[in-house]
């Protein structure tokens, strides 16, 4: 979904199947409540019991309006290889660290990155006496590394474009 779609009060499922309620619209970001297993008591408002999330704009892409929609998004042909079960492993391990607790700048791993010739899917962060460094898996070799989060932060944002070009090696 694009971010013109949203307005207060409307339903939506995100990405997970989860169903939330806007509650704010804002230049680049949506704020929602979310219903699924949640009282309504909680999310009657403002101001809302429930916490109100924050969906970035990349994120707002993967959200849909109907079971119909998600399954219409699902056949649409993704450059995205997906990820093996010992990959998805090591990255939840990696995201539950105690060096995770503390850390302030976890939006840096929301989003992928372009890297050359390749695309670095960010997922944790480990700290070392030069500094934190991001985490990350290369979509394309498969391989786990690490640079300083510096570094990582001045990378491009991966788009649908460059995922599909790095992918296919161009």
């Amino acid at each position: 979904m694009e971010i013109s779609e949203f307005y207060p009060g409307l339903v939506f499922n995100s990405a997970g199947g989860f169903e939330y309620r806007c509650t704010d619209v804002g230049s680049r970001t949506v704020l929602a409540v979310l219903l699924s297993g949640v009282d309504p008591v909680f999310v009657q408002g403002p101001p809302y019991i429930q916490t109100e999330e924050v969906f970035a704009e990349h994120e707002l892409k993967q959200c849909f309006l109907s079971l119909a929609d998600a399954l219409v998004q699902a056949s649409e042909p993704s450059a995205h290889p997906g990820f093996s079960t010992d990959e998805v492993k090591t990255m939840i391990e990696g995201r539950s660290s105690p060096e995770m607790l503390t850390y302030s700048r976890r939006n840096i791993l929301k989003a992928d990155r372009d890297l050359a010739d390749d695309v670095a899917h960010p997922f944790s962060i480990s700290r070392t006496d030069k500094g934190i460094r991001v985490r990350y898996l290369t979509l394309k070799s498969k391989v786990f590394l690490e640079m300083s989060e510096i570094e990582f932060a001045k990378l491009p944002l991966t788009t649908p474009e460059s995922l599909s070009s790095r992918m296919a090696g161009s």
